[in-house]
């Protein structure tokens, strides 16, 4: 395994714990939210601790996944899904940032020449 395909494992096991949280909770300047209803500050500690321990015993496992799957992609492969990937994450954690927004349409279009770049 390469440094690249170690990095972008990484990258993509952060990503999954990030997107796993947005189905637990939300939280913001306003409070915290499970399932669209508010909880108290005793209860949002429980949840993120709670959310912290399942994913950090899950973490091994879910790197362990992308280590598995960057195998067989080049490292200019490798790193076109690490910058479709993280700016799609990117665009959809703040709610008035858009996919098809020219810059970011520039960013997936960079990514996606490197994913079949090497191909040809």
């Amino acid at each position: 395994m390469t440094m690249i395909s170690e990095i972008i494992a990484i990258l993509l096991q952060g990503i999954s714990v990030t997107v796993l949280g947005w189905f637990v909770y939300n939280a913001g300047k306003h409070g915290f939210w499970v399932s669209g209803d508010p909880q108290t500050k005793e209860f949002a500690q429980a949840a993120v601790v709670g959310f912290l321990l399942v994913t950090g015993f899950a973490s091994s496992a879910i790197l362990r996944f992308f280590q598995e799957m960057t195998v067989g992609f080049t490292d200019i492969q490798l790193i076109g899904i690490g910058i479709i990937i993280s700016r799609v994450v990117v665009n959809e954690m703040v709610d008035r940032w858009r996919q098809d927004d020219r810059k970011s349409l520039y960013i997936h279009g960079i990514g996606f020449l490197l994913i079949i770049l090497p191909t040809f």
